[in-house]
């Protein structure tokens, strides 16, 4: 089995910390729970408009992309 993407582990900590489940994240981000787990699951890259979604459920897109900063946004 390959390496995970950083970028997806990161991804599954922030919905993982932030909401009950992966159902409740996906609604926050206007998604449906199916699109959602297939960018948990490596399965699909997000592009602009689901890294947009993200920063305004108040994920750090920088931190989400490369690791450096905090998950937060202040």
């Amino acid at each position: 089995m390959g390496k995970v993407d950083p970028m997806v582990e990161r991804m599954r900590e922030w919905v993982n910390s932030n909401f009950k489940s992966a159902t409740e994240a996906a609604g926050k981000l206007g998604m449906t729970y199916s699109n959602l787990s297939q960018y948990l699951g490596g399965k699909r890259h997000p592009g602009y408009e689901v890294l947009k979604r993200f920063r305004e459920a108040g994920c750090n897109i920088n931190w989400l992309l490369t690791g450096d900063t905090t998950p937060i946004d202040d």
